[in-house]
């Protein structure tokens, strides 16, 4: 009887050291493998996965790592990282406007409005929330809103052609004439292929499109 048991032990020793060293390869590889295969912008998402998975308050990589996931449209993933920034950094103007940018893409625009002027409250000349936000007011001819979401951009960036277009549509809208065509010829002097800016004032000089 104890001859047996030495018998089984002395089988199921090296049989259990096989398949611990049979299991540890199939997990190696298969780690393995699908990092392989992983395309460039899902590389960066597992790099600032694990760059805040060692240190959940290193906000710059979660910051990362959001913006990745808004670039691949995982955008509730995305609005989960913006999420956790904001609660610890409320005043986060990027994560402010990246966040704006989602619900503009996928339709929540009270929310995109509502984001966009947080960016503005904190930073009134931000030029891109600026543009986002008077683009939403050029769309629904509310002049007025447009001219004082890009006022103070214009004055702070008066080389982005973008708002001195924009500018002169809230100006056209409200009836300065002449006002709208300087914000065109501006904005035409900074980007000549501005072809929208070129065809409103062609309009405004009666000449054809």
């Amino acid at each position: 009887m104890h001859r047996r048991h030495w018998l089984i032990l002395s089988l199921a020793i090296p049989l259990a050291v096989l398949t611990v060293f049979v299991a540890l390869a199939l997990t190696r590889e298969a780690a393995q493998v699908p990092v392989a295969q992983l395309t460039p912008r899902d590389a960066r998402i597992a790099r600032f996965r694990h760059s805040v998975a060692d240190n959940p308050t290193d906000y710059d990589s979660r910051l990362r790592l959001a913006w990745t996931y808004q670039q691949a449209k995982l955008y509730p993933e995305a609005l989960d990282q913006y999420a956790i920034i904001l609660k610890r950094r409320p005043r986060s103007v990027a994560a402010l406007y990246y966040r704006g940018l989602i619900y503009r893409e996928t339709g929540a625009d009270p929310q995109a409005v509502e984001a966009f002027r947080s960016v503005l409250a904190i930073k009134k000349d931000h030029v891109l929330a600026s543009v986002a936000l008077g683009e939403y007011h050029l769309a629904r001819s509310e002049y007025s809103g447009l001219l004082e979401v890009v006022g103070p951009a214009v004055k702070a960036h008066p080389k982005v052609a973008q708002l001195q277009y924009l500018a002169g549509r809230g100006l056209e809208g409200t009836g300065d004439i002449d006002g709208a065509r300087t914000r065109y010829r501006e904005a035409l002097k900074y980007a000549p292929d501005l072809a929208r800016a070129r065809a409103r004032l062609r309009r405004l000089d009666g000449s054809p499109e």
